[in-house]
């Protein structure tokens, strides 16, 4: 499961860099959110969720993190960053959202680079 946890954790992070790329285009190209960024947007929390579900799994049978107190605090923070954006945006003029999202997915690509740097992938 340890395996399974770590290399979802580097599927996280290319989808966190693809969807950051996506949203600073739909911001600063388009000025608005495609539809399909958002749908992008919800499949990534569900990602998330799921590693945040190895996880938990893997710390209740006693496996820690490289830095786990790093870890246990950046590893859940990658939870709430597109949920909160996505409520956060909620009636906002387009170009306000397409930025706020745009934002939001930059902070979970910089969470899930650190996320995965306290789990001790990086090291071996």
């Amino acid at each position: 499961m340890l395996a399974l946890h770590r290399a979802l954790a580097f599927v996280a992070v290319f989808l966190a860099l693809g969807g950051t790329i996506w949203a600073v285009h739909d911001w600063l190209r388009r000025g608005a959110i495609h539809p399909r960024l958002m749908t992008f947007t919800i499949a990534m929390s569900a990602v998330i969720g799921l590693q945040a579900l190895f996880g938990i799994l893997l710390a209740v049978m006693g496996n820690r993190p490289a830095d786990g107190a790093t870890h246990f605090v950046v590893g859940p923070l990658t939870l709430f960053v597109l949920p909160v954006a996505r409520r956060a945006i909620a009636g906002r003029p387009e170009r306000h959202a397409a930025a706020t999202l745009a934002v939001a997915w930059f902070v979970l690509l910089l969470l899930t680079l650190r996320a995965v740097g306290s789990g001790g992938a990086l090291g071996g």
